[in-house]
């Protein structure tokens, strides 16, 4: 066996048999024994045994369970019987025997591989003498030969320099540069070794340092736990180059950080040495997995506190944005809910207002995300709280009064007051003129509706303030049949009799939603129902049809739109399957809203008549195929 040593058989271990070895155990055998001689002598260790075989004629190339008499006498590490078998003048040393590994992987490797990875140098040499080819490439599972390991690596994967050193003393030399099934060359084992003496024998031989593995790595990678940094030394004064970046256009220092990030002490002590080398910190992949990051947003992203200092410290772009979202290191810290990974960029001079592709800037991501403690420590730095997102219907405000996630109800709450402590206006409204207590009043959940609504109106919400289309707190509340909202607003004063831009009031929203309790309250106050504006029907061809997508900032849900060409719509929004895998089983509705009515077109303004609701209006355009409504939704065509 390859990787078994000579104890004897009756200490061999169950387990060891259960994972695919050789059996040795000779007691099992209940007839006649028909093993071969020689085979019989290599497994009980007996030289004497073995040279009577040979000298009776014993095959000494016999393959016996898939295995040459050779390969498996090097294997059990009976040197003795090994060398008996080199020497016979009709061995065949490059015949390769086959095993099957625990994994019930099948191997082929040829006996100067085995006795090269087991480091048996005496029996490489004399292997050597016998033809043995040096650059023979080992095979697993029928792979292709030339992903194999050579002798040469598999001696400096062993760690066996006098090994190594022993294929370069004979004629026929190593091909020092090919590669294994993972792309590593010799020198690539040796690093991962941290054996600097045979980096430093490999490099003398003409090893190539920028020889990449197969993902295309740099060699450098392999330094990243290593006890010292010799090995990292020689390397590159050997010319290996410390910007080589990999297939996925990731760096030796970004992979330190994304590959390793669990294991930061070890880490930092080769960003701290590799830095002195002066690598580009600010290079960004525009390829793979990391979205564009820089090594700093990555050390962002995982609360790497200590690798931000010194990534700063080494001339980093504190607020370089990724190449696919457009964030900043402080927006990813955020997206990370690394708080205190924010605040120390915050103190090295991070901007706090820089937005990503998305129009959001990092505090708006932190109240999407519902995070009152990340909501605090950029409000306490100063993050500006009275903005709007272009394209979005929100502001930080309007967001958390929203409450796009109602599983974080409670944190929605304490970040509207984190907010207003630090003096954001109440009234401020998004671009659709919508205010935080219009977002409360529009609540699907009239419970977390009126809880908002009570809180803003305790700290001095105006209650008439309209959005862009006329349509008030206590419109939207009459609208979703929310009586208790209804009822507050009234109290605190709110008009019943004013009129939104489609010339209804909030007895037209009532009478839709047919809560006669809303009604009531309303009639009790001297509300009459308006005259709605007629609009004539318009109908566009490029819109007919299914468009399936998502709102930005919304990544819950999936919005699915009908538009017919008689006219009619259907609408509906429901959780993603991810977003209610979060959730307890039968806790939330899967579909979030259902509408239907009758459509038509103003210019760029989609009007949705719907049925049992107030009318609702969309800016739209199309874009590359992509349906855009109010340049936060973002549609393609469905089934």
């Amino acid at each position: 066996m390859w990787f078994i040593s000579s104890a004897p058989h009756r200490r061999l271990s169950a387990a060891m048999l259960c994972m695919g070895l050789w059996g040795l155990g000779l007691n099992a055998r209940t007839g006649p024994d028909t093993r071969p001689a020689l085979f019989l002598a290599i497994d009980g260790n007996s030289l004497p045994k073995a040279q009577a075989a040979i000298a009776a004629g014993a095959d000494v190339n016999e393959v016996f369970e898939k295995d040459t008499m050779l390969c498996r006498a090097i294997a059990a590490n009976r040197i003795d019987i090994a060398r008996l078998i080199i020497q016979s003048p009709k061995v065949d040393v490059n015949k390769r025997g086959t095993y099957v590994d625990g994994l019930n992987n099948e191997w082929e490797r040829t006996a100067l591989m085995i006795a090269a990875k087991r480091g048996f140098t005496e029996l490489v040499d004399l292997l050597l003498d016998k033809g043995a080819d040096i650059n023979a490439r080992d095979r697993a599972n029928g792979s292709p030969l030339e992903r194999g390991s050579t002798a040469l690596i598999l001696a400096a994967a062993g760690d066996h320099l006098d090994t190594v050193q022993a294929l370069f003393n004979h004629p026929r030399k190593p091909d020092l540069n090919l590669r294994d099934r993972d792309g590593d060359t010799a020198l690539w084992q040796a690093s991962d070794n941290e054996n600097l003496e045979m980096v430093k024998f490999l490099l003398g031989k003409g090893a190539k340092p920028n020889v990449p593995d197969a993902a295309g790595r740099s060699v450098i990678t392999t330094t990243f736990l290593h006890k010292t940094f010799d090995v990292l030394d020689l390397l590159v004064a050997k010319g290996a180059d410390i910007n080589l970046a990999s297939s996925r256009e990731m760096t030796p220092l970004i992979e330190a950080i994304l590959s390793n990030h669990t294991k930061q002490d070890l880490v930092l002590r080769w960003l701290g040495h590799f830095l002195a080398f002066k690598p580009k910190v600010d290079l960004r992949p525009t390829t793979g997995d990391v979205g564009g990051d820089s090594a700093l947003t990555l050390a962002s992203r995982f609360g790497f506190i200590a690798a931000i200092n010194l990534l700063l410290d080494h001339g980093a772009d504190i607020n370089l944005p990724s190449i696919a979202a457009g964030r900043t290191p402080l927006a990813t810290a955020v997206v990370g809910k690394q708080v205190e990974a924010a605040r120390a960029l915050i103190k090295r001079g991070a901007k706090t207002e820089l937005a990503d592709t998305s129009s959001h800037t990092p505090l708006l991501l932190a109240v999407l995300q519902a995070d009152p403690d990340m909501v605090r420590a950029l409000v306490e730095a100063g993050a500006r709280t009275d903005t709007k997102a272009p394209g979005h219907a929100f502001t930080p405000l309007v967001a958390a009064a929203g409450n796009l996630d109602p599983t974080r109800h409670s944190a929605c709450l304490k970040i509207i007051r984190i907010l207003l402590d630090g003096k954001a206006d109440i009234n401020f409204g998004a671009s659709d003129g919508r205010t935080p207590l219009i977002a409360a009043a529009a609540s699907t959940d009239p419970a977390q509706g009126l809880e908002t609504a009570t809180l803003l109106l305790d700290r001095g919400a105006s209650v008439d303030t309209a959005n862009t289309k006329g349509e008030t707190p206590l419109m939207l509340a009459a609208g979703n049949g929310n009586e208790k909202v209804v009822k507050l607003l009234l109290k605190k004063g709110a008009d019943v009799q004013v009129k939104s831009g489609a010339g209804e009031t909030a007895m037209n929203f009532a009478l839709r939603s047919g809560q006669r309790g809303v009604i009531t309250l309303l009639e009790a106050k001297g509300a009459k129902p308006g005259t709605p504006a007629a609009l004539p029907q318009v109908v566009v061809k490029d819109l007919i049809g299914t468009w399936v997508g998502q709102q930005d900032g919304m990544p819950q849900a999936i919005f699915n739109l009908t538009l017919r060409k008689d006219g009619t719509f259907d609408f509906f929004s429901r959780f993603t399957p991810e977003t209610l895998k979060k959730l307890p089983k039968g806790s939330v509705n899967p579909v979030i809203a259902a509408q239907k009515g009758t459509y038509t077109l103003k210019g760029d303004i989609l009007v949705l008549n719907i049925t049992g609701a107030a009318p609702f209006t969309r800016h739209w355009k199309l874009e590359s195929g992509v349906l855009v409504l109010d340049n936060i939704i973002r549609l393609k065509r469905g089934k």
